[in-house]
C-alpha cells in the first residue's frame, strides 16, 4: 500500500482511518 493510496483513502471514508488507528492501538496493547 503506498502512502499517496492511503490517504486518499482517508480522505474518502473516515471512518476506514477510525478502523485503523483502532486496529494499530490493538496492535500495541498486545505488544506489551
Amino acid at each position: 500500500m503506498t502512502g499517496s493510496e492511503s490517504s486518499g483513502k482517508r480522505s474518502r471514508d473516515p471512518e476506514d482511518a477510525v478502523y485503523l488507528d483502532n486496529f494499530h492501538s490493538h496492535k500495541r496493547y498486545l505488544s506489551e
